[in-house]
């Protein structure tokens, strides 16, 4: 996957890559725990596996209008503040199954 930054002021983004949190919405072969990079040119910006309920990160969920996740829940997510650039996400998984992407602007 991948989306682009622009703008002279770096933007604050959220990234998710949703696995095990689709089987509450039917989806019947959910990745059990998605790692999410993200990467910029070639460098490796910021990576997750299992975002860890911070209730920061939550707080960020509700703002940009991003269904709630599971404090304990193996999805990742991060939140980061990025320049203009284009950007990769990488999502692994060790046994497959789906997985969604999101990126959103915070601010």
């Amino acid at each position: 996957m991948g989306f682009v930054v622009t703008g002279a002021t770096p933007r604050r983004i959220l990234v998710r890559a949703i696995g095990p949190t689709l089987s509450q919405f039917g989806v019947a072969n959910p990745a059990a725990a998605p790692v999410l990079t993200v990467i910029c040119e070639g460098t490796e910006v910021a990576t997750n596996s299992g975002w860890g309920g911070s209730s920061e990160t939550a707080a960020v969920f509700a703002k940009v209008g991003a269904f709630a996740l599971a404090a304990t829940s193996r999805d990742s997510a991060l939140v980061l503040t990025l320049p203009a650039g284009n950007y990769s996400a990488q999502i692994r998984t060790a046994a497959g199954g789906e997985v969604l992407f999101e990126a959103y602007y915070v601010d």
